[in-house]
């Protein structure tokens, strides 16, 4: 058949109606997402920008050479975008459609002035760049249906529509639990949850929580493949941050091991690997982990990281349906189904491992009279609905006692527990809180309601704004790190606002929630913004989704400070129960009063002035990191220079982590504490 007959699908019907229905739901979301993004490249720009698929009034900033390759630095007083690393942008003078070059983002900034664009590709005259006219950036359409057609054609092949259909149960009784060294020294439910997975014959699943250590059961459980039964491992996610993040939990888990198993060590030495060839994509791959372009013929133990569509592509250029034995999925409640067949036709087994209780697959199509709501599940939520619910890990290593029992009473029917050295961590002060902050910074209320009163805003309170620069002020002056404080908000312009007013404050984190799953900080600031009733009657689905406010809370090690409009609030939720009591809508807005009505409330009609003393720098030695723009020398990668500071969960425990970007032109991810040999600060 050829290839103009294969387009879109066309020449084939599937002929389960679960499959049918997959297939129409993927069509509404390509015609929602890329036909409507080509018409609006026909759109004024302002429109563009206001979509948050443009930035105008971008601005050249330079070119950076670095290594073979060459880095576009572009700028923008405003930046109210989607963009996220490894996004297509079109540089144009404002014709989308006629672009000068397409970049990919690598990283974007903001120093407290102004946005920074670092893009990579090919740009045929450079000269072009020295011009004083803006430019815009605009999101480039990247088509998917081909690709996801061909999963959905192959996996009823296979017989996997039985599996969406409720028809492919677990062996029963099921295998016994399997004996591993990697499944040693792990808590009751995540033990068992080990033991399960590794003895499941053909698919598992996995229930995470916040802060429960689920990408840590993923990295065990990839060793344990890898290591001791020398398979072929595939650790997957939606997105690249996600494989990262699992991929650098793998490294230092397998690390602690390699100890006393010369095998791990020599798996971390050669058979680590990320698949793909993106530059951008690859940006910030974690230490250990080298980056290929096709994966090794014959080879057997090794774990590499690639999205599903990286590693169907891998599977080709080696010529057999199969690449890998085992595959790992991550952040399994935001993976839509097609990703989660395009998984089980890569290997014998697929484990997925997340929670369909934090954010669930990104959907932009509506619904109409042939839509399936099924088809919009995540590969957890199938399970739990067609099979049994998938086992929980019980406890959780983030949240303290009062924020976990919040979150485990309002999400996880009670079930979540911290442990015990989590559930006494309180947040740690240097000095006393200023006049008005003394409620908000009690580290004995670690949930806080701040009630500012304003009324018919929509995507931007100042007053919101206003507060949470101040407590984020009087954080600092208290001893709390930028990097240690996470400021929510549903909007990017309240964010945008928000980021203003905190000014040139390195490693402060501002963004919606979806920028902030699989993180974690010790103070995090939620502000809901908008008080205009028929605004968030319009968007109140979206707004106080139950998933997005479990996501937004549990991002909290020992305090949690919400703003809001309680009068607002108050009405939304009589509202709700008055028009549509059964909507998701009103579940969302009662589980949120629930939460606000067990945290201590604060008036917030007067925004507090903190005390401007500028807090001091703890010596090295305490923040075990390296600051922005140090330069760095390592014994294997030479000299670098440091980007970011973040800080991640490895091996069950806060640590701090530095984006390096060194000379030869790579940017990898050290955490200094367990960087062996040491880092050290260039002389």
């Amino acid at each position: 058949m050829d290839p103009e007959t294969l387009a879109h699908g066309q020449g084939w019907e599937p002929n389960s109606d679960s499959i049918a229905a997959l297939r129409r739901f993927l069509e509404r979301e390509h015609h929602s997402q890329n036909a409507g993004r080509e018409a609006m490249y026909d759109s004024p720009i302002e429109d563009r920008v206001k979509a948050g698929i443009a930035v105008d009034q971008v601005f050249s900033s330079g070119v950076e050479p670095q290594g073979r390759r060459k880095i576009f630095i572009f700028h923008s007083r405003r930046n109210d975008s989607k963009f996220r690393p490894g996004t297509r942008l079109r540089l144009s003078r404002g014709d989308a459609r006629s672009p000068t070059a397409v970049l990919e983002l690598i990283e974007d900034r903001y120093d407290g002035k102004k946005y920074e664009f670092r893009l990579v590709g090919q740009l045929e005259d450079e000269s072009i760049l020295e011009s004083s006219e803006p430019w815009v950036l605009d999101e480039d359409v990247f088509d998917l249906l081909d690709a996801q057609l061909a999963i959905l054609r192959e996996a009823e092949e296979e017989g996997h529509d039985l599996w969406i259909e409720g028809e492919d149960p677990q062996p029963v009784p099921s295998p016994p639990p399997v004996k591993s060294a990697f499944g040693s020294d792990l808590s009751p439910s995540m033990g068992n949850a080990f033991g399960a997975a590794a003895a499941a014959p053909r698919w598992f699943a996995v229930q995470g929580p916040p802060g429960s250590g689920k990408t840590h059961l993923l990295a065990r459980l990839a060793l344990h493949y890898a290591v001791e039964r020398g398979q072929r491992v595939l650790i997957t996610a939606v997105a690249h941050q996600a494989i990262h993040q699992a991929l650098r939990e793998t490294f230092f888990v397998g690390k602690r091991f390699a100890q006393d198993d010369p095998r791990v060590k020599s798996l971390l030495t050669d058979s680590l690997i990320k698949l793909g060839g993106s530059r951008g994509r690859n940006e910030g791959l974690p230490a250990g982990v080298r980056p290929v372009f096709r994966l090794p013929k014959g080879k057997k133990g090794f774990i590499a990281g690639a999205t599903i569509y990286a590693a169907r592509n891998a599977a080709v250029e080696l010529g057999g349906p199969r690449p890998f034995d085992v595959v790992l999925f991550d952040e399994a409640g935001q993976a839509p189904l097609v990703l989660a067949l395009g998984a089980r036709l890569l290997a014998e087994k697929t484990i997925f491992i997340g929670d369909d209780m934090q954010l669930p697959p990104v959907v932009t199509s509506g619904y109409d009279e042939e839509g399936d709501p099924s088809a919009r599940r995540s590969a957890i939520e199938l399970v739990r609905e067609l099979y049994e619910p998938p086992p929980m890990i019980t406890e959780t290593r983030r949240l303290n006692d009062s924020l976990c029992a919040v979150v485990s009473d309002c999400f996880y029917d009670g079930v979540l527990a911290p442990t015990v050295e989590a559930g006494s961590r309180r947040l740690v002060l240097s000095g006393t809180p200023g006049a008005g902050f003394e409620t908000i910074f009690d580290p004995e209320e670690p949930l806080v309601f701040v009630d500012v009163p304003h009324e018919d805003q929509r995507s931007r309170s100042e007053p919101e704004a206003r507060w949470a620069a101040a407590i984020t002020a009087e954080a600092a002056r208290l001893g709390i790190s930028a990097e240690e404080v996470g400021i929510i908000s549903p909007y990017r312009a309240q964010c945008n606002r928000i980021r203003f007013l905190c000014g040139q404050r390195r490693g402060l984190a501002v963004a919606t929630v979806e920028r902030f799953q699989g993180q974690e900080r010790e103070l995090v600031i939620i502000s809901l913004t908008s008080s205009q009733l028929t605004y968030m009657a319009r968007l109140a689905g979206f707004l106080f989704n139950p998933n997005r406010l479990n996501v937004a809370i549990s991002r909290a090690r020992t305090k949690v400070v919400v703003l809001g409009s309680k009068a607002a609030l108050k009405a939304a939720v009589q509202a709700a129960d008055e028009g549509n009591p059964d909507s998701s809508a009103a579940s969302g807005l009662a589980t949120l009063w629930r939460i606000l009505d067990t945290a201590c409330e604060v008036d917030g009609a007067r925004v507090p002035i903190p005390v401007p003393v500028s807090p001091s720098k703890p010596p090295a030695s305490e923040t075990l990191a390296f600051e922005p723009g140090d330069i760095i020398e390592h014994a294997d990668f030479g000299a670098g220079v440091v980007s970011k500071k973040l800080q991640e969960t490895v091996d069950g425990r806060p640590e701090w982590v530095n984006e390096v970007r060194f000379d030869d032109g790579k940017v990898r991810m050290l955490i200094p504490r367990l960087s062996e040999p040491p880092m050290k600060k260039a002389a």
